[in-house]
């Protein structure tokens, strides 16, 4: 080969491994500033998650527990039994 053949094959693949590498440079950036995006994404959605259960808990603290309700729904079982036998007792008078 002439001098003249191998710089041009020397330039050509000089210029395919540079055109190459600028590919795969974009294809990385575009990746990460996809993985960056998606954190940020995920990073709100999180945040989203974590008001949403503080929010439960802050509701919970309102509500009965199940020993509560046994109590009370016996205590006004007994209140009924004895304000019936209070009133049984005064139209028997």
């Amino acid at each position: 080969m002439t001098e003249c053949t191998k710089n041009a094959l020397c330039d050509l693949a000089r210029t395919k491994f540079c055109e190459l590498e600028k590919r795969w440079e974009d294809k990385y950036d575009a990746l990460k500033e996809s993985i960056e995006k998606s954190e940020r994404i995920l990073g709100i959605r999180l945040e989203e998650m974590n008001n949403f259960r503080k929010q439960i808990q802050d509701e919970r603290i309102g509500f009965m527990t199940r020993r509560e309700s046994i109590l009370i729904s016996i205590i006004i079982s007994l209140m009924i039994v004895i304000l019936g036998a209070f009133i049984t007792s005064l139209l028997i008078r």
